[in-house]
């Protein structure tokens, strides 16, 4: 479930934002590139204490059994900064991923050609 918010918060919010950038008068590169790291940044901060408490959790000899319960051990432990410890490893492994998949995205969107509005839906859905 964490992935999927995030997955599904970068691809609508990056088209949302292009769009808005584009109306506001930015230069294209700032439009296409700006919305995916400013998301995909935001993202991985958001779910870095889920990914820490996980990780955690994978440690056979972790005296935890619940990612809640991990997290308020951490916490407890090493303070609350310890939540979003491996932060800047996370956000340099998937902000470049998905401002990559965005400008793909975007490219075969000019690239292909657009369904006819009264093509069968099974024909859209191949684009």
């Amino acid at each position: 479930a964490g992935m999927t918010w995030a997955r599904a918060s970068i691809f609508y919010g990056s088209d949302a934002g292009k769009q808005l950038l584009v109306a506001a008068g930015a230069p294209p590169s700032v439009a296409m590139v700006a919305p995916p790291l400013l998301l995909s940044t935001f993202v991985q901060v958001a779910n870095q204490p889920i990914i820490r408490a996980s990780i955690t959790i994978q440690n056979p000899e972790s005296p935890y059994r619940t990612v809640g319960a991990a997290m308020i051990g951490i916490r407890e432990s090493r303070g609350i900064g310890a939540l979003w410890h491996g932060t800047s490893a996370g956000i340099l492994k998937t902000v470049p991923k998905y401002c990559v998949a965005i400008f793909v995205k975007d490219f075969m969107e000019e690239l292909l050609e657009k369904p006819a509005p009264d093509a069968p839906r099974s024909e859209t859905r191949l684009r």
